[in-house]
């Protein structure tokens, strides 16, 4: 019987061991990930909550984070010993926004365009210095921007035109692209693209990537 007891107290005491050691590298990974931070982005960061599953890959830890200079929950990960972020995304969020903005309205007059940054890590050789140019040329980026032009101003010519000034502009990625009739593209948001452009509620559609390879242009059949 005390042997039992003896066992049984030995396992509690293992098991509160092991639960104690699992949070104190948890939080020094925090730790590490918010002096990584404000090492390599001089400014002060402040933990937000974990993100994803260890159980997916125990080589790779991840936690959001915060800081004043820009908008949004900031994704920190170190897989295999190496730290990543996407600082820069979030940091130049409204830039890629404004841009393609700007290029769609000049060649289409009218549009209406939505970008939403991708949780995922940049490349970790990216500086934090890095300029737009070389954010949006990181192959790890993934930027992806929805565009809508109404009917009334579309010139499918034109379309060739928008890609070749993204391209200029050093914008690299994938332009969603469609065309509404006007009674659709009045009420736009992101919500209504998805679905209009799930369903093919379109007059034109189109995918179009920008890479070092160039421009490429994939309509999909037209909707209706």
């Amino acid at each position: 019987m005390v042997k039992r007891i003896i066992a049984a107290f030995l396992l509690l005491v293992m098991a509160v061991g092991g639960a104690g050691c699992m949070t104190l590298q948890k939080n020094n990974f925090q730790d590490q990930a918010i002096s990584y931070m404000e090492e390599k982005y001089g400014e002060k960061f402040t933990f937000v909550s974990s993100w994803g599953s260890s159980y997916a890959n125990i080589d790779c830890e991840s936690i959001l984070v915060q800081c004043d200079s820009v908008s949004g929950e900031i994704l920190v990960e170190r897989f295999n010993d190496v730290f990543s972020d996407n600082y820069l995304a979030l940091k130049y969020a409204d830039q890629v926004t404004a841009t393609v903005d700007n290029l769609s309205k000049s060649v289409f007059s009218s549009s209406w365009v939505n970008y939403e940054v991708l949780r995922q890590t940049l490349s970790e050789n990216l500086p934090a210095n890095a300029s737009f140019s070389e954010y949006c040329a990181d192959p790890r980026a993934a930027i992806i921007v929805s565009v809508a032009v109404p009917s009334s101003t579309f010139d499918t010519a034109k379309v060739e035109d928008f890609a070749n000034d993204m391209a200029e502009n050093g914008l690299y990625g994938a332009i969603h692209f469609a065309v509404m009739d006007d009674a659709h593209f009045t009420d736009m948001n992101a919500d209504s693209f998805r679905v209009l452009t799930g369903n093919n509620i379109y007059q034109y559609f189109a995918i179009i990537t920008i890479n070092d390879g160039g421009v490429t242009i994939a309509p999909r059949e037209e909707g209706h």
